[in-house]
């Protein structure tokens, strides 16, 4: 069992130990518990404010409140569990076997188990091109083992119903949506 949850913890510790300062700070709303979807195509519906608007000049154009979570970010560290210490699993420093064993322990069986479930694309099993409150109530309220699977997808340029996704060609926005998906995790769960 250590082995199969050391390789999919991995991706996280891995992550964490080279998480990137989140200055300038990805824009949010105000309010995560009245998040809505996105939809590329369409202007911002200040009544259903996004958890990740597509950039941070949009947001400021549209005037969704820009908030960020610094109290997390550390120096050297990030306190993914939001308890106001560096454990073992946080540390960059301790080695990985000792970061897994730590985070392991600190899991309950329905985060260890949800470690293993994999989204299959945008379109498939989600609505939405980044994530959103709704994953967390809904599809991840316990964590995920793959957190980029709502980012591949097919295009369907002559299909008006099915857009594809708008991060799936361009590198620079999946980067980008890929960074996202990482903060969204890492600030707005556990």
């Amino acid at each position: 069992m250590f082995r199969l949850f050391s390789s999919a913890l991995m991706g996280v510790l891995v992550s964490s130990a080279f998480a990137a300062d989140p200055t300038p700070a990805a824009p949010k709303p105000a309010s995560a518990d009245n998040a809505g979807r996105h939809d590329a195509d369409s202007e911002f519906d200040k009544s259903r404010p996004l958890i990740h608007p597509v950039s941070y000049d949009e947001c400021v154009a549209k005037g969704v409140p820009v908030i960020t979570r610094r109290e997390i970010y550390q120096d050297g560290w990030i306190d993914l569990n939001k308890n106001g210490k560096k454990d073992p699993y946080e540390d960059p420093a301790v080695p990985i076997e000792e970061r897994i064993t730590d985070l392991i322990g600190q899991m309950n069986v329905n985060e260890k188990t949800m470690q293993l479930v994999t989204l299959y694309g945008y379109n498939r099993v989600t609505p939405d091109y980044l994530p959103s409150t709704a994953w967390f109530k809904e599809q991840q309220k316990d964590g995920i083992g793959n957190i980029d699977e709502h980012l591949n997808g097919f295009n369907y340029y002559d299909n008006p119903r099915m857009p594809g996704n708008q991060f799936a060609l361009d590198p620079r926005k999946l980067v980008w949506a890929l960074n996202e998906t990482r903060r969204f995790f890492i600030e707005d769960t556990r």
